[in-house]
């Protein structure tokens, strides 16, 4: 619980940089919101594709500053972001209702949500996962001679967390990815859509032109 808490403060100096970015980018840049979203969003999911490779035995707490940060700018980016766009996109009086129902569903809903999703996940994990490092493990005293009961226990119970962790963390990155490919998609296909909605009016607006032209050609050759 220490270690966790000490872990903030890194969080902590993640928020105050990606609120910094985003002030830069939108004071002084005067540039959209949209590529922040999006950013944010990398950054979280960078965050636990960081976790999971990083997770082993001999882990240190050091090792989790730089991660911690990242996840700290991606939800200062995203969250100060998502509040710019309600400001924006939103009437004056139902800004603050607006920004009620994402607090709501960003605090009260979504946090202890997920929580419970993933941690009820970690224990089905961990249930399924100890059964399948302990089920080859009879007649201790004969493969195992200088090691207690209580050691070996503990040994299969530090490979069991680790191994769950590291299941829960790539199914997370599998959903984040997931989720990306979605997000950057949606920007390529309305490019798409207003291209082939800009192309029917081209065509219209050029086809006057083609007649203009064949009419002064036919003139000319009449002429000559």
């Amino acid at each position: 619980m220490l270690n966790a808490v000490s872990l903030n403060w890194c969080v902590f100096a993640g928020i105050l940089a990606g609120a910094g970015i985003v002030f830069y980018r939108q004071a002084v840049l005067h540039k959209g919101y949209k590529l922040l979203i999006t950013v944010g969003f990398i950054l979280i999911v960078v965050y636990q594709y960081y976790m999971y490779f990083l997770i082993h035995p001999n882990l240190n707490i050091e090792s989790l500053y730089f991660p911690n940060f990242l996840k700290g700018i991606g939800h200062g980016v995203l969250y100060i972001s998502l509040t710019i766009y309600i400001a924006k996109t939103v009437p004056f009086k139902h800004f603050f209702q607006g920004l009620c129902v994402l607090s709501f569903i960003r605090t009260s809903i979504a946090t202890p949500l997920g929580t419970a999703i993933l941690n009820r996940w970690l224990k089905y994990m961990e249930q399924e996962n100890i059964g399948l490092l302990s089920q080859n493990m009879d007649q201790v005293k004969e493969w195992a001679p200088d090691v207690s009961l209580r050691q070996l226990y503990d040994a299969v119970s530090q490979q069991t967390l680790l191994t769950s962790l590291k299941e829960l963390f790539g199914a997370v990155c599998i959903v984040g990815t997931i989720f990306l490919i979605f997000l950057l998609s949606q920007k390529f296909w309305r490019k798409l859509h207003s291209h082939v909605r800009r192309t029917p009016r081209a065509l219209k607006r050029l086809k006057p032109l083609r007649h203009a032209k064949l009419r002064m050609s036919h003139h000319r050759t009449s002429l000559f």
